[in-house]
């Protein structure tokens, strides 16, 4: 007989753990990297952890949701693209199969995910990708040159790049592109 309630009781331990297990996804990386900035890539590839308090837990599922904003994204409206659910254990190098992104371009991100228990998560918190510049023609760059006639022949001082300008409006965001050719100012 006490063998008989040592099991049950095991058994009910063990399924209240399994009820109050939690899953999460987290570490969500874009072209593995977290939040990037200038992502070149026309199809970003999409990455995740998942978390179980549940021992032998697998994803069986995942759903994927972007916005241009994050407040469209939390509220999930005007949805730039989403997966629906697919049946699917990847959580690496999904590809991002929304329409065609434009330079500069923010997206916003989560993703939800269902357990081979059944069990579905919250939404992720939201993480981003920014575009890069993703055509010639989006260039709007001058250089930045130091304004002495050089001399060969001389050690010159390193040049001290600067170049003044007025705004009309408050700044909103910037941005500062440097390449292997020099500084661009955009």
């Amino acid at each position: 007989m006490k063998f008989r309630n040592v099991v049950l009781i095991s058994f009910l331990l063990m399924a209240t753990v399994a009820l109050r297990a939690e899953l999460t996804v987290t570490s969500l990386k874009t072209d593995y990297k977290t939040d990037p900035l200038g992502i070149d890539n026309p199809q970003p590839k999409l990455s995740w952890v998942i978390q179980s308090d549940q021992m032998n837990t697998m994803q069986d599922s995942y759903e994927i949701r972007s916005a241009l904003s994050l407040k469209d994204l939390r509220r999930g409206n005007n949805l730039l693209w989403t997966t629906g659910q697919v049946s699917s254990s990847q959580s690496i190098h999904v590809k991002y199969g929304g329409p065609p992104l434009s330079s500069f371009q923010r997206v916003y991100w989560q993703i939800r995910i269902r357990d081979n228990h059944g069990k579905k998560s919250d939404w992720s918190e939201p993480a981003f990708w920014e575009m890069g510049i993703m055509k010639d023609t989006d260039w709007e760059a001058d250089w930045i040159s130091h304004t002495w006639k050089e001399d060969e022949k001389k050690s010159m001082p390193s040049p001290y790049l600067r170049k003044k300008f007025r705004l009309d409006k408050p700044v909103v965001s910037a941005r500062l592109y440097i390449s292997s050719h020099g500084l661009y100012q955009v």
